[in-house]
């Protein structure tokens, strides 16, 4: 190779690197450019997802509330449902104080007991100074009502001890009864009170 091939070379070589330094200055700059872009594009989906989300947790309280009024307004019916059978019960004994062959001399509604930090609730309690009757009132009787009942024979003699001598006789009353809640009453010695 002479001295011109080389110095023409060399020259070639000045040229090419300074081409693709150029070039690569170019494509850094384009590479900044997009990164540039792509980071704006994010900030604008993040952005975007956050009114989402806030306008989705709205959303959720919103639905959360109207399931908390549904809620209130079904146990508000169920509630009156409840009253309307105590209240049914309580004139019908009242009428006719007579339950399993038994006459009663009164028959009290809605008896509430307190004692050292536990209460006890009665939906009707019948007496006749040798007996009680005790009923709980539902609209529907379920199996867990007869276990309900179950617990206040347990407590009753605590939570009243003036009828500590008292025969007690316990039951149940609704308009209405889960299949197999009456049979279940009787082979626990319970009465049932029905319509």
């Amino acid at each position: 190779m002479t001295d011109q091939e080389l110095k023409d070379l060399v020259n070639k070589l000045a040229i090419d690197t300074d081409r693709i330094k150029a070039e690569n200055a170019a494509g850094f700059a384009a590479l900044r450019e997009a990164q540039a872009e792509t980071k704006k594009e994010l900030q604008q989906l993040i952005l975007s997802a956050e009114k989402r989300g806030a306008h989705s947790e709205r959303e959720l309280v919103a639905l959360t509330q109207s399931m908390k009024n549904t809620r209130s307004e079904v146990d508000g019916i169920g509630k009156s449902q409840g009253m309307v059978a105590e209240e049914f019960f309580f004139n019908s004994l009242s009428a006719d104080p007579t339950v399993a062959g038994i006459h009663y001399d009164s028959v009290t509604p809605r008896l509430k007991r307190s004692k050292q930090g536990k209460s006890t609730e009665i939906d009707i309690l019948l007496e006749n100074g040798q007996s009680l009757a005790v009923a709980e009132v539902k609209y529907r009787v379920r199996t867990k009502d007869i276990e309900q009942v179950q617990q206040t024979l347990a407590t009753l003699r605590d939570f009243f001890p003036q009828y500590k001598h008292y025969a007690i006789h316990a039951g149940v009353a609704g308009f209405s009864f889960d299949d197999g809640v009456v049979e279940q009453a009787h082979a626990q010695g319970l009465f049932v009170l029905t319509r």
